[in-house]
């Protein structure tokens, strides 16, 4: 009896510790390509092969799933240069020790639960078939961030 209690103790405390929220939510509402009018955010694969001077246009939905956001970060791979980040100045920090725009990092200020931002990059060189780009989102929750790849096919030279 002392056995099943005990079991049943460890249980219940283990299901109290457990934590019960989602990790953050980074969405492709809008993927384009520079002259193309075309939306690829539901169609990555359909993408055209993208060579040097292409430009990529992607608006993302950051959402904390109840939870405040904390921080985005974007990384491009050498054949990618991040060329713009634009974002809503009153949800982001302006402490430069925090935001650093230039290497696509943002710190949240208090209170932001959602988001939009746009993200601009350029591809410089194309020495592989594939490239990416890949975002990043913590939020205050303590869960795991969220992590979205984008990859880009190229035209090898």
């Amino acid at each position: 009896m002392k056995t099943i209690f005990s079991l049943l103790l460890v249980s219940v405390l283990l299901l109290a510790c457990a934590n019960n929220e989602l990790s953050p939510v980074i969405s492709v509402t809008n993927l384009h390509l520079s002259g193309d009018e075309t939306d690829y955010a539901e169609a990555v694969e359909s993408m055209p092969v993208l060579k040097v001077g292409d430009e990529v246009d992607v608006t993302l939905r950051l959402s904390g799933n109840g939870a405040e956001l904390k921080t985005f970060q974007v990384n491009s791979s050498a054949e990618v240069k991040l060329d713009e980040l634009g974002f809503n100045p009153k949800e982001v920090s302006p402490e430069t020790d925090f935001t650093n725009v230039e290497k696509g990092r943002l710190r949240f200020v208090d209170g932001v639960n959602t988001t939009t931002l746009m993200v601009k990059a350029m591809v410089i060189s194309t020495v592989k078939k594939e490239t990416k780009l890949s975002f990043y989102l913590s939020s205050k929750a303590e869960t795991d961030a969220a992590q979205c790849n984008l990859i880009l096919k190229t035209q090898t030279e």
